[in-house]
């Protein structure tokens, strides 16, 4: 950064020479610096605000002089106008008054604190000016004392609408370029935590900031790193201020708490709403004191823009059991594309790195970044580790394990070790895949067998324990409610299942040994790590419902956190010819695969309810936009209508004698089970109601292969088996074809073949998933471009094969969930297609500052 009174940049002197005369640099700041110059055509002293060239170049000029243009018709006595905008030879900058005064930030510094009365007016006169911007769509998002002058004491707020439009502008790049916006101090929780959809109370948040410090002379937040303020802002409550400055009126204390509130809906609505309270007769509402902080054990994971800090306490070997509970919560938005059920999640054991499967990418947060950004080198990756010191990655990649450093160096490809994994150390990887726990060596490739599954098991998700010397896993079985937690001793291999029940993903942190059950529910117990024991009983951690699919739990744990991923609110839409959109359901929730009943009036959802951990099937009734329930499971979900619609076949792999269980619609008695040995995948009945088809993953295998499973356990047809993974059954409606998806070229495609015997034929042009048969007899499918996708349909030949003989698009640029080993779509009679549309899009959860 440049020290002011140095020469402007040549080129920007030289291309506005005609309209301006820069004189000198008078200040700088995070994006931009200023100069003072003359106007030549009006006569007046100017500032010119030059945008850093690192931020130009990320942004793009057009954009950003497009989205600047409509912060130029903001008029209001508190806000400072914004004169021109321009790019001058490749230097984007922007031109206001240059006012005479001081800023905000200089009379603190000169004063320190304001008397309440000059406070209390400034506030109000800048709330007047943010509530005039807020009704025309346009939020500051950068409120602090250097952007505030006085003008003859009269506020002026400055740079307004600038960081929105180079928010705008710079979009995803921002991120990925590890630049950010706001000051710590002054962000409210939820733009430091990254949220896209920051509105008008982020503003009121940071005028709840300035005033706090007007009238005690430090913001409620201070610390020595942008790290650390934005871990107070995340954990800790204001001190209040009438402690620290009697003088200050009850009613002023209480409109600058409720403004600084950490949840926007406990905030003022409206700016206005503020500025009248600072002036209210009496309290809105009694507060209690708050103590500043609360004493720290071990550092957490800090994440966002910065960091979450809190507290933990250890719980020792052989100590009585004590259930944590949360004491706070963290939401990061994700991509649309962002599907929780089969996301992976990873932390380093001391809380400093977090790694998440987003939309095909794995994306990093780290303690001292304030961005979410790409992994590099591990494009198309998936099934993330990270090493204890979080350093190093390991993930799979084209049927091949890959370890290399967080920051892309030194990777290493281990071929034939695609799985999930665990460092041990420096040297060593341990996986779990179809031929059981496997020891593999970094430097050489080297493999070998540490211990072969139990009968009808497999591992899943190992974990290691502190010192190198075991392993955690899961042992998972044919029906997941008999799924195991175990420890694999590396030196003589013996496998210990722990006493704790069905138990899922079992991870070790801080003197507790966390698992979750089938149904969700997480679970936390005592542990002796180096004695490899339980040494209390399971509690339940409160409401976490973490999310497991055939025995894979999308969860992590570190030093006093715990993430996982969650889906966002979404409806079901119905989407017909001109992507014209009816809203199906009443309102927003939590729904999955929709699909139509035979007669085209009903629709069946998986559906979560508030507060429930599980999932039950229910029946949206399209005729008066109501719901049944149709299950009362907890573990049922991904159904279909049975040919006769009267029934309705759902997977249970808690329900004993499952997992394909065919019920009554109406929620009547009686039921139909069939078994597998296997991990099932979502299918489709045949026609005939004869026999239920599905992508089936044997116990000695992570692929899947499709299967026709008779009814009463009347025997099982292979019916495509091959080295690739083949799911995703779709039968046409006379019986005759059968549609899959298949990864044999390298990518999942669309393939259609007769049901028994004969070729099978490629019907997608590029990579193409969840397909369904429509009424007309053509085969749609699923097509993913980036972050949207499109509909496209297939109109095939008569003869012994399928042929081609048209595609054609029928819906373009969607968004919606998929999911990517079913249909998450269906089509009604009339031709419309029926999709799960997400809200804003997923989340990653946060969940830190434990107490006992």
């Amino acid at each position: 950064m440049t020290s002011p009174g140095t020469t402007p940049p040549a080129r920007l002197t030289a291309a506005l020479a005609d309209r301006y005369r820069i004189e000198r640099e008078v200040g700088a700041g995070g994006m931009a610096t200023v100069y003072l110059a003359e106007d030549l055509r009006h006569h007046r002293k100017v500032a010119i605000k030059v945008v850093h060239p690192e931020l130009a170049a990320v942004i793009g000029p057009e954009r950003f002089l497009q989205e600047i243009e409509l912060t130029a018709s903001l008029q209001h006595p508190h806000i400072l106008p914004l004169f021109d905008s321009g790019n001058a030879d490749g230097v984007l900058y922007y031109v206001m008054p240059y006012v005479e005064g001081e800023t905000l930030r200089a009379r603190l510094a000169r004063e320190h604190q304001l008397p309440v009365s000059d406070a209390v007016r400034i506030a109000r006169e800048v709330a007047d000016a943010l509530d005039y911007a807020h009704k025309r769509n346009v939020v500051h998002r950068d409120i602090k004392p250097e952007n505030i002058l006085l003008q003859n004491g009269r506020p002026l707020v400055a740079d307004f609408g600038i960081a929105l439009a180079v928010q705008h502008a710079g979009g995803a790049r921002m991120t990925q370029t590890g630049m950010s916006l706001g000051t710590p101090q002054y962000m409210a929780p939820e733009q430091a935590m990254g949220d896209r959809s920051v509105d008008a109370r982020a503003d009121i948040y940071a005028l709840g900031v300035v005033t706090y410090e007007m009238l005690a002379g430090a913001p409620p937040f201070v610390a020595a790193s942008a790290q650390a303020v934005v871990a107070k802002v995340m954990t800790e409550d204001p001190l209040p201020l009438i402690p620290q400055r009697r003088s200050v009126p009850p009613e002023v204390e209480d409109a600058v708490l409720t403004a600084l509130e950490k949840l926007p809906a406990d905030r003022f609505a409206t700016a206005a709403d503020f500025a009248a309270a600072l002036t209210a007769p009496a309290p809105r509402r009694s507060r209690a004191p708050v103590a500043r902080a609360r004493p720290p054990v071990l550092l957490l994971l800090v994440v966002a823009l910065a960091a979450l800090a809190a507290g933990w306490l250890l719980h020792g070997a052989g100590r009585a059991p004590v259930a944590p509970r949360a004491a706070r919560r963290a939401v990061i938005p994700l991509s649309p594309e962002f599907v929780s059920r089969e996301s992976y999640v990873a932390t380093s054991a001391d809380g400093s790195t977090l790694v998440v499967t987003d939309a095909e990418r794995i994306r990093l947060r780290r303690l001292d970044r304030l961005d979410l950004a790409q992994v590099p080198g591990s494009a198309d990756g998936a099934a993330p580790f990270l090493s204890d010191d979080g350093r190093r990655i390991g993930f799979t990649r084209s049927g091949h394990a890959v370890v290399q450093g967080i920051d892309g160096s030194d990777q290493v490809t281990l071929s034939g070790s695609a799985a999930e994994g665990a460092f041990l150390d420096d040297d060593r990887i341990v996986v779990a895949d179809s031929a059981g726990l496997a020891l593999v060596h970094i430097r050489t490739g080297a493999r070998s067998v540490i211990a072969a599954a139990p009968a009808g098991r497999r591992f899943l998700q190992p974990a290691e324990l502190p010192g190198g010397r075991a392993v955690l896993v899961s042992l998972l079985a044919t029906e997941i409610g008999d799924a195991r937690a175990a420890v694999v001793d590396l030196a003589s291999h013996r496998i210990d299942t722990l006493a704790l029940g069905p138990a899922l993903a079992p991870r070790y942190s801080a003197g507790l040994l966390y698992f979750a059950r089938p149904s969700g529910a997480l679970m936390a117990v005592p542990f002796d790590a180096a004695g490899a024991r339980v040494v209390g009983t399971p509690e339940a951690l409160g409401d976490f419902a973490v999310l497991a699919r055939f025995g894979h739990v999308n969860y992590a744990v570190g030093a006093g956190m715990i993430a996982y991923g969650a889906r966002s609110s979404n409806r079901i839409v119905a989407i017909g010819s001109g992507d014209r959109k009816t809203v199906l359901t009443p309102g927003w929730g939590n729904y999955h695969n929709p699909r139509v009943s035979p007669d085209g009036t009903r629709i069946l959802v998986d559906r979560e309810e508030a507060d429930i951990v599980g999932r039950d099937v229910w029946i949206l009734d399209l005729r008066t936009s109501t719901f049944t329930r149709a299950t009362s499971v907890g573990d049922a979900h991904d159904a279909v209508w049975a040919p006769d619609g009267r029934h309705v076949t759902y997977l249970s792999f808690s329900t004993p004698g499952g997992p394909i269980v065919t019920a009554p619609a109406d929620g009547g008695s009686g039921t139909e089970k069939i078994a597998t040995n296997g991990a099932v995948n979502p299918g489709t009945w045949m026609p005939d109601g004869s026999a239920y088809l599905a992508g089936v993953i044997g116990p000695r295998s992570s692929d899947s292969d499709i299967l026709a499973l008779h009814r009463d356990g009347r025997g099982i047809d292979t019916l495509i088996a091959t080295q690739y993974d083949e799911h995703s059954p779709a039968m046409s409606r006379d019986g005759r074809w059968l549609a899959y998806i298949s990864d044999e070229t390298g990518t999942k495609q669309v393939y259609v073949r007769p049901l028994r015997g004969g070729g099978r034929t490629l019907v997608s042009d590029a990579a193409g998933e969840e397909p369904v048969w429509g009424p007309d007899g053509r085969l749609f499918y699923i097509e993913h471009r980036g972050e949207k996708s499109r509909v496209r349909a297939v109109r095939l030949g008569v003869g012994e094969s399928p042929v081609v003989i048209g595609r054609s698009t029928e819906v373009e640029d969607l968004v919606y969930q998929p999911v990517g080993n079913h249909a998450n779509w269906d089509i009604l009679p009339d031709g419309r297609k029926v999709f799960v549309e997400p809200g804003a899009g997923s989340e990653l959860v946060l969940v830190f500052d434990w107490a006992p």
